[in-house]
């Protein structure tokens, strides 16, 4: 009997995580508008319906119905409508051990058709309560992502973050609040404040404030369409001093206050 072992394969497999972190089914009219500065994670859109696009440093790119569209960690754009949008959305991360997430190493949007059947076909197992059916669209959403890729032809890169960097990561996503301190962080991370500030800026492309800036503000995004909690609650959650300073934050980022995004979203349900 003849074996041969792949040692590169074999050594990744138990080192990549892929993890949807929040996902949904969304309608809207017009409403449907933001900004996104520094993506925290990928964004996978199935365009259903209606003529949503976004724009990418002052160029305008359709969203087309019947189409898949990878937006990578990193990215910054405006999203809008002209009328209306109906899709299906996933937040993804694929990492590995060092909490590096490959989809970074993409420089633009990835997009590649879709046919209906298999978007009724994600609708139907989205709307499941199954636990089977959920495992299913976990490993749809996976296929898709491998495929999105496939179809441009990227070699993605499988880097690290050195040490201090990737404690410090994991520390800020365990501990999440707009309060976290920066001793601290070098603290737990076992270095000096101006060495992890350098390191930071330069592997992950953003300071350790703006990378808690949009980590917060992206969680309180997911709280608003996710949770009843109040704004009051949302903001003491995310460690805001007062619900009128969150306000103000959130309007920096997203144009609009906390409670006119959480009507949006009721719009569209």
């Amino acid at each position: 009997m003849e074996i041969f072992t792949n040692n590169y394969a074999q050594d990744i497999f138990g080192k990549i995580e892929f993890k949807i972190i929040d996902s949904g089914y969304a309608k809207s009219g017009s409403e449907w508008k933001g900004i996104v500065s520094h993506l925290p994670y990928s964004k996978l859109y199935f365009i259903i319906s209606g003529d949503p696009y976004i724009v990418i440093d002052k160029v305008k790119i359709s969203l087309k119905k019947g189409f898949a569209y990878l937006l990578p960690m990193g990215m910054s754009y405006e999203f809008a409508c002209s009328t209306s949008m109906e899709q299906l959305y996933f937040h993804i991360r694929l990492f590995n051990e060092r909490g590096y997430d490959l989809l970074e190493s993409c420089e633009n949007y990835i997009e590649k058709p879709v046919s209906s059947q298999e978007i009724d076909s994600l609708k139907q197992i989205y709307k499941s309560q199954d636990l089977l059916w959920a495992l299913c669209m976990n490993e749809k959403i996976y296929s898709w992502i491998i495929s999105l890729l496939q179809s441009s032809n990227l070699q993605i890169k499988n880097k690290s973050y050195s040490k201090c960097v990737s404690k410090a990561i994991s520390y800020i996503d365990k501990n999440l609040s707009i309060k976290l301190d920066i001793k601290k962080i070098c603290e737990i991370a076992y270095t000096s404040e101006s060495n992890l500030t350098k390191k930071f800026k330069k592997e992950t492309g953003v300071s350790i404030g703006k990378y808690i800036d949009n980590l917060v503000l992206h969680k309180a995004e997911q709280l608003l369409l996710k949770s009843d909690m109040s704004i009051a609650q949302i903001s003491e959650a995310l460690g805001f001093c007062d619900q009128f300073y969150f306000s103000r934050k959130f309007k920096t980022v997203f144009k609009i206050t906390p409670s006119q995004y959480r009507k949006m979203n009721t719009k569209k349900s």
